[in-house]
């Protein structure tokens, strides 16, 4: 689990306490997953496969 600053903490424990820092963390797990595949991305020159039939150039 990542570091929270004093100011995060407070964001989190002022607005629904724990369960919003649940929501926060699947957030930023997901952010960790797309960095991932970026990285991944740009290390092979190939996009991950997500099981789409639809090249991600296309999308861009």
């Amino acid at each position: 689990m990542q570091e929270l600053t004093e100011e995060e903490i407070e964001l989190v424990s002022g607005s629904g306490g724990l369960r919003d820092g649940v929501v926060s963390a699947a957030i930023w797990a997901g952010l960790e997953k797309a960095a991932g595949a970026l990285s991944q991305f740009a290390s092979n020159g190939q996009p991950p496969n997500y099981g789409n039939t639809t090249p991600m150039g296309d999308m861009f």
